[in-house]
């Protein structure tokens, strides 16, 4: 086919979806040439296809500054094929050279045109395999300069238009003010989720929490390596923290191989004026190291971990839900964020019990009051939330209660509360029951992985008139009358002790009326 001198700089062009832009050319075709591939991951393969040769290299001191390219036979009916499907037909003069025309594509062109590719690879002639992977890369070895399409049969890995080395050269001249040169035989592989996040919550030994407690997150992923003179890239780490969340921007620490970053590296976006952030599962902020991974010092660190730690405040909108956290890498200012990545769920501390009465309110009792307290004996506040489901306000303030009122149906349900022991004490009866008799008992608000969980812990329930049974299964009674009181096991012991007081007292009492009367009589 017709040769067409080309410009290094347009025939250059190359891509990896997200990935980095390389070069291509060739001194002598006879030449077995070569491609490395790095953020290879272990078990990747890759095939190179060969589209194009290059040869009547022109440059010195290693830089290409023109060259020749011919399209290779084999692949000249599918590459055109491809090139029309992306509205890019080969026309005149390029019809018998659609490599080319290609050449001259950008970016954008070169990744739509490698997508179309990659799925008719049997017809673009012998396929040339990669290395074993070591240290995350692997090399292809190619029979001559050229520019080759690279595919993998790993899922999720994105193909490529690139140029192999060339004998004698190791960069190319660019038609870009901004990054004029660019190394030959490299390519930065691209695939979905690379570099791949991975993000931890440490609970403080907790196994749920409540309004006000932190958890210390960590994300940790990879900086990518801009390559030396190509396209820039992005690189920026999403993270979306659930409703009952709160981030600060003064809490975010970002550590590339173990150096702390300056402020002045990288960009906080999403987050308020005021620096907050409160998330809701839908929102995000961004980590954005656009600048930082496209910086000299950048690409020295490329392929070091990177880690951001901050501090999230449990919120008053924790309730029933767990909290969670979700962290995903984009690469590309256009990329999607797909929010694959996710922290275990936390579950929030809470307790529920149901009030009952006798006869008629023996399965649901409303208006009985109690206070909460926790270990270090102080009362808690709480915002009521209506007909008995109060949530936990450890600021107490206007709009806050510190008596919580058992519902229509009798159902008390405190959310937001820390792990912990908290005694419960009525304060108020409802009307028509005895204020003597009303219950103190104490609850234990813990949780496993099947969630927040809440049992009647011991002590503070002389009455016995608190009961559980199952799981999250707690009943409290009010009495009219003494008679009512349970009868059985220590509660009964204090029953029959009550009674025998109230019985000796009674005879006290007639003993000393019987006295008096005698006295009256021998008057």
């Amino acid at each position: 086919m017709k040769c067409k001198r080309l410009f290094a700089g347009i025939a250059a062009a190359a891509t990896m979806l997200g990935g980095l832009a390389v070069g291509a050319m060739g001194a002598n075709a006879a030449d077995a040439q070569t491609i490395t591939i790095t953020n290879v991951r272990d078990g990747m393969t890759f095939n190179a296809y060969q589209l194009a040769t290059f040869s009547d290299v022109q440059g010195a001191d290693g830089r290409i500054s023109s060259l020749q390219l011919e399209t290779n036979a084999e692949a000249a009916g599918a590459l055109g094929e491809a090139m029309a499907q992306i509205g890019q037909a080969p026309a005149d003069p390029y019809r018998k050279n659609p490599a080319a025309q290609a050449a001259r594509f950008d970016d954008g062109l070169l990744r739509q045109l490698a997508d179309k590719l990659k799925d008719g690879t049997d017809r673009l002639g012998q396929a040339y395999p990669s290395g074993e992977v070591a240290g995350e890369s692997t090399t292809v070895t190619v029979p001559a300069a050229g520019w080759y399409l690279v595919t993998s049969p790993t899922e999720g890995v994105a193909p490529a238009i690139v140029a192999s080395t060339v004998s004698g050269f190791t960069t190319i001249d660019r038609n870009n003010p901004a990054i004029t040169t660019m190394d030959l035989g490299k390519l930065v592989a691209k695939h979905n989720l690379t570099p791949t996040p991975d993000k931890t919550v440490d609970k403080g030994g907790k196994n749920v929490v409540g309004v006000g407690d932190t958890l210390d997150y960590e994300i940790r992923t990879t900086l990518p390596s801009r390559q030396a003179n190509t396209e820039p890239i992005a690189f920026r780490v999403h993270d979306r923290p659930s409703t009952g969340l709160s981030v600060r921007s003064s809490d975010i620490t970002v550590k590339v191989g173990g150096t702390e970053l300056a402020a002045s590296d990288y960009k906080l976006e999403g987050f308020g004026d005021d620096g907050a952030f409160r998330g809701d599962g839908q929102r995000h902020f961004t980590v954005n190291l656009d600048d930082y991974a496209n910086s000299a010092v950048g690409e020295r660190h490329a392929g070091e971990r990177v880690v951001i730690s901050y501090k999230a405040t449990v919120n008053d909108d924790a309730k029933t839900d767990p909290v969670t956290n979700y962290v995903a890498v984009t690469t590309t200012p256009t990329d999607e964020v797909d929010f694959r990545k996710k922290t275990e769920d936390i579950p929030v501390g809470r307790f529920e019990f149901k009030k009952v009465g006798v006869d008629a309110q023996a399965t649901g009792l409303a208006g009985a009051s109690f206070q909460v307290r926790n270990a270090e004996d102080a009362v808690l506040a709480f915002r009521n939330d209506g007909d008995g489901v109060y949530a936990y306000a450890p600021d107490g303030g206007a709009g806050t209660v510190d008596t919580i009122v058992s519902g229509a149906n009798g159902l008390v349900k405190v959310t937001g509360l820390p792990q912990g022991t908290y005694q419960v004490t009525e304060t108020k009866a409802p009307e028509g029951y005895s204020e003597q008799f009303r219950p103190t008992f104490r609850i234990t608000v813990d949780g496993d992985a099947d969630g927040a969980a809440w049992s009647l812990a011991s002590g503070s329930n002389a009455l016995g008139l608190a009961s559980g049974g199952a799981r999250n299964d707690i009943t409290v009674k009010n009495v009219k009358a003494i008679t009512q009181l349970p009868m059985t096991g220590a509660a009964g012991i204090t029953v029959l002790v009550a009674m025998a007081l109230l019985v000796g007292g009674a005879g006290v009492l007639i003993a000393m009326r019987a006295n008096s009367l005698k006295r009256q009589l021998h008057a």
